[in-house]
């Protein structure tokens, strides 16, 4: 699961190095965590789907009830009819320091990607009320998130990110893989003595 996320100012080099052009929002866009429903940069397919470009879109589907649905399942998402038509054609990454996740003990915990300053979350966006939206693809965690959650998003490496964006197929086999291991801080842990 992802349900908050950080972005830096210095994350704008490495989009500089990844996006084919940067939209005028994207270079004063304030660093800082990233909630549900809030704008936050993304990288997507330009209109004639062959160059990528970074803009910034708020977080979050709305569903039929204008309730936000900030996740989708990769495991399921091309079957599910919220998210497959998004899913076969705007799919996007969104780029992040690191993320957070709260314990079965309400403890926030901070991961972040050993050896890089920004990775990449897969994303699908639609068109909401004339405004393009965002969504985070979550999967199954690996043994670095499975003590704090079930669910993690899914990365996208950054010499994978056009291959996402702009190849269906390629997407596809994305979709399966396991994301990388990251490196947690938890913001209180208790020790034991025993």
């Amino acid at each position: 699961m992802c349900c908050r996320f950080a972005y830096y100012s210095r994350i704008i080099e490495d989009i500089e190095g990844v996006a084919d052009w940067i939209e005028p929002g994207v270079k004063t866009f304030c660093a800082g965590d990233i909630h549900p429903s809030e704008p936050a940069v993304v990288i997507k397919a330009d209109p004639g789907k062959t160059q990528i470009r970074a803009g910034v879109m708020p977080w979050g589907f709305l569903s039929y009830d204008k309730k936000l649905l900030i996740n989708a399942r990769a495991e399921s998402v091309q079957e599910k009819k919220t998210f497959a038509d998004s899913m076969a054609y705007r799919r996007c990454v969104i780029p992040a320091g690191h993320f957070y996740e709260w314990d079965r003990n309400k403890i926030r915990n901070t991961f972040f990607l050993p050896g890089y300053r920004t990775f990449y979350m897969a994303g699908l966006y639609n068109i909401f009320d004339q405004t393009d939206r965002f969504t985070v693809l979550t999967t199954g965690a690996n043994e670095s998130m499975s003590p704090v959650h079930d669910r993690m998003p899914l990365i996208i490496p950054e010499e994978r990110i056009r291959d996402w964006i702009l190849e269906y197929a390629s997407a596809q086999e994305i979709l399966k893989e396991i994301p990388p291991a990251f490196l947690r801080e938890a913001e209180y842990e208790q020790l034991s003595l025993f």
